[in-house]
C-alpha cells in the first residue's frame, strides 16, 4: 500500500459497498462470503473509513483470511479469502 506499482489480488465475486456506512458494509460482505466456496476470493471496495477495521473483525470472528487492503484515493479496496474447511452458508 506504500505506493507502489503492484497488480491486485484475483477475485471471484466483487462486492460494491462505496457510499453505505458502517456497519452496512461488513453486513453485507458478510452475506457475500455466506455464499461463496472454501477458497474463493470477495473483493470489497468501500468508501466509509470504518470499513477496513470491521472487515478485519469479521474475518478474524468468522475464520477468514483478510487477504489485502488498498486505500485508492478516498475509497479501499479489500480481499478476503473464504476459509477453507467451511462449507459454504457456514458463516
Amino acid at each position: 500500500m506504500q505506493g507502489q506499482d503492484r497488480s491486485e489480488p484475483g477475485a471471484d465475486e466483487r462486492l460494491d459497498v462505496r457510499g453505505k456506512s458502517c456497519p452496512e458494509p461488513a453486513l453485507e460482505a458478510r452475506r457475500q462470503l455466506d455464499l461463496m466456496a472454501a477458497g474463493q476470493v470477495l473483493k470489497v471496495m468501500a468508501s466509509d473509513p470504518l470499513a477496513a477495521v470491521d472487515l478485519q473483525i469479521l474475518c478474524d470472528r468468522l475464520g477468514h483470511r483478510l487477504l489485502e487492503s488498498r486505500a485508492v484515493g478516498d475509497e479501499l479496496n479489500v480481499w478476503i479469502l473464504v476459509s477453507a474447511g467451511r462449507p459454504p452458508g457456514a458463516g
